[in-house]
């Protein structure tokens, strides 16, 4: 897995997905790495259960300040970036909260 420090990508393969670059380099445990770009809504309840599970995120703006003055917060949305060393748990935390919900735990109706 290599990591793009312009994007804050984890990825394999040669290149980044996003920028192209083939200028990747092994992860450090302190590099922000992006978990999940969300909406204001998912992107505040993510980033608080992340850190009620004591994993340390940053939320950042995509379009920026003047985008959402013009849209409003409700349409912005947000990149949640973690430290390489917090990933794997974050990604799992990420995964679970936002699994989508199945008929399968509907109680037995005997």
């Amino acid at each position: 897995m290599l990591y793009c420090e312009q994007c804050g990508l984890l990825y394999d393969g040669e290149k980044c997905p996003s920028c192209k670059k083939r200028d990747g380099r092994e992860p450090r445990n302190d590099d922000l790495c992006l978990l999940s770009e969300r909406g204001q809504i998912e992107a505040d309840m993510l980033e608080d259960v992340l850190r009620q599970n004591g994993i340390r995120c940053l939320k950042k703006s995509v379009g920026g300040a003047g985008l959402a003055m013009l849209t409003g917060l409700i349409l912005e949305s947000f990149k949640i970036f973690v430290n390489y060393e917090d990933f794997g748990a974050a990604r799992e935390i990420a995964d679970a909260f936002f699994a989508p919900i199945t008929e399968d735990t509907e109680e037995d109706p005997q």
